[in-house]
């Protein structure tokens, strides 16, 4: 065989190569974004880097006890939840908060928009992040885009690699809100069966008298 022969079976086997490589990418990327899309769980993928460039510069200025600060100057909290980009959502996310479009999710996030319950979730997550913890779960009633309200279990990580500069933040939100109301119901329909047992203690102790 040629040099010439074995130089071109070389340069197909490499293309070759590199197209079934492409294939396999292209196949992997089609699964994460049906696992993405279709979990009943709600995805969501933040970068979180210019919050963490602003805590950074407030850090050399002296800021040391986070919760404090973000508790006096609300104004910098907000500031803080605005300069976070939302880099994807799944489809999850619009039935959860009843949302019409990804884009209006997004644009709700702002923290202008945001409840004082929300924000001061918010401020719980950005305060754990800075004093160096790299997960963060909560539990809490937010609102809805159609004007309701929805009781979510929110669990966010910063991955390995990411850690540095909160380039990606990684979360998964549950609706539990039928949960939540029945458990709710179960407190009160205790509360209510303690007070007439109370109240029924009591009458029997008045008749003995």
């Amino acid at each position: 065989m040629s040099k010439a022969t074995r130089s071109d079976l070389a340069a197909v086997k490499a293309h070759l190569d590199a197209r079934r490589e492409d294939i396999l990418v292209s196949e992997s990327e089609a699964i994460y974004r049906e696992i993405f899309e279709r979990s009943p769980v709600s995805i969501w993928v933040e970068d979180w880097s210019p919050a963490k460039t602003m805590i950074d510069r407030l850090a050399r200025r002296g800021v040391k006890d986070w919760r404090r600060y973000f508790k006096r100057r609300p104004d910098q909290l907000i500031a803080a939840a605005n300069i976070i980009e939302v880099t994807d959502i799944s489809e999850g996310a619009l039935d959860i908060y009843r949302a019409p479009s990804k884009e209006a999710l997004v644009a709700s996030t702002r923290g202008e928009e945001m409840s004082p319950g929300e924000l001061a979730s918010f401020r719980d997550q950005l305060v754990a992040f800075t004093e160096g913890a790299v997960r963060f779960d909560d539990e809490g009633w937010e609102r809805t885009l159609d004007g309701g309200e929805v009781y979510t279990r929110i669990k966010s990580v910063i991955p390995r690699g990411r850690r540095k500069d909160w380039s990606r933040v990684l979360f998964t939100i549950e609706d539990i809100t039928q949960s939540k109301r029945a458990e709710d119901a179960l407190r009160t329909s205790e509360a209510r069966l303690a007070e007439a047992q109370r109240m029924a203690r009591l009458g029997q102790w008045i008749w003995d008298e």
